[in-house]
């Protein structure tokens, strides 16, 4: 579950200044994020399914899904391959499984639900991350609940707990044609919603994400405006306050995407957007992975402290939310309850659980 691949802070992009400041800028920023990620434009990413629908699927153990779930109808399981024309010949394709949970009762909202390095799902993967929790008591309050994972963790000899042959910095050393190792992230979260706003279009899509997930849960609402609330968990901070195990992944500090769009620009970009859209970013302090109080400590001394570093952030984003649209919120939320690297049991029942279920705000744009 750790991120893996830290690098010194020193050699991370500085992304502290903002670049998505005003209304013209955030309709040029997306489009350059998916050119750089797909290299090509969001009408052919919307055009995407998935590559198979199993319905009423049977898990196996492999699975690593939650078990004797209360509340559950039926699960069905949709299948999705990247395939991405590589530069000598031939394609990468990697593949990846989304589990949508139905609950009996008439469903509300419809909430992804996305592990990091990792494929339990199941809670039974020594450590208490969270997932399995988040699944049972969203299924419960009658929302429809899709369980994802990063790519890689998808294959029976990752989730049957053997080492993978392939890590995700060795994906982006691969040469595609066009776009990015990131289509590979990003574009089965795309199919998925692609296919569930068909489903149900009169439900919200909403994400909760942990670690990796909780930076799926960063990007992808970035991008795709569909998403209405989401809450990454432990899956980011700006790479300008990174340092040992915080760096992450080439994923999380890429320098050509991240000068598109830093992560201040992702928060922002999350939140804005048509229907109340509102983006709850969680970081615990305790954490024993990344992004907590103790990875902190290994920045420069004249960095500000943990908490009032990120309410800095958090202070700069909302004030430039006012001034674009008054209706969007990025909050963050330093959860002190948590004692490792999860999403804790006090964050699902105080913050994401009531923030899913809340009335809409009316809110005079």
């Amino acid at each position: 579950m750790a991120v893996a691949g830290a690098r010194a802070q020193s050699a991370l992009l500085d992304d502290r200044v903002v670049k998505v400041t005003d209304a013209a800028k955030v309709e040029a920023s997306r489009p350059a994020m998916v050119r750089h990620i797909w290299g090509t434009d969001w009408a052919s990413v919307l055009a995407k399914r998935p590559n198979s629908v199993d319905r009423n699927y049977a898990p196996t153990e492999l699975d690593a899904l939650p078990r004797n779930l209360a509340n559950l109808q039926r699960i069905d399981r949709l299948d999705v391959t990247t395939a991405a024309p590589i530069t000598t010949s031939g394609a990468r394709s990697v593949e990846s499984k989304a589990f949508v949970f139905h609950p009996s009762g008439s469903p509300k909202r419809v909430v992804i639900v996305h592990h990091g390095h990792g494929c339990a799902l199941d809670g039974i993967d020594g450590g208490n991350f969270g997932l399995d929790a988040s699944i049972r008591q969203l299924l419960g309050a009658n929302f429809i609940v899709v369980g994802m994972r990063m790519p890689l963790y998808q294959r029976p000899t990752a989730c049957s707990g053997r080492s993978l042959r392939e890590t995700h910095n060795q994906l982006f050393g691969v040469k595609l044609q066009s776009g990015t190792a990131l289509q590979f992230f990003l574009e089965p979260v795309a199919r998925v919603v692609n296919f569930l706003g068909e489903a149900h279009p009169q439900l919200p899509i909403d994400m909760v994400g942990l670690s990796g997930g909780g930076w799926t849960t960063t990007v992808y609402p970035a991008l795709d405006p569909r998403i209405k609330l989401s809450f990454p968990v432990a899956g980011s901070i700006p790479l300008y306050l990174r340092a040992g195990a915080s760096a992450g992944d080439l994923e999380q500090t890429v320098k050509e995407f991240y000068a598109i769009a830093g992560y201040k620009d992702l928060y922002i970009l999350g939140a804005l957007g048509p229907g109340g859209r509102k983006q709850i970013q969680i970081l615990n302090r305790r954490d024993n992975c990344c992004f907590g109080e103790a990875q902190h400590k290994g920045l420069p001394a004249t960095t500000p402290s943990y908490e009032l570093a990120i309410k800095d952030y958090e202070k700069e984003i909302q004030g430039i939310l006012t001034k674009v649209d008054r209706c969007a919120v990025f909050r963050v939320v330093i959860d002190d309850v948590a004692q490792a690297h999860q999403i804790s049991s006090h964050s699902l029942s105080t913050i994401i659980l009531p923030q899913l279920t809340a009335p809409a705000a009316a809110c005079a744009r």
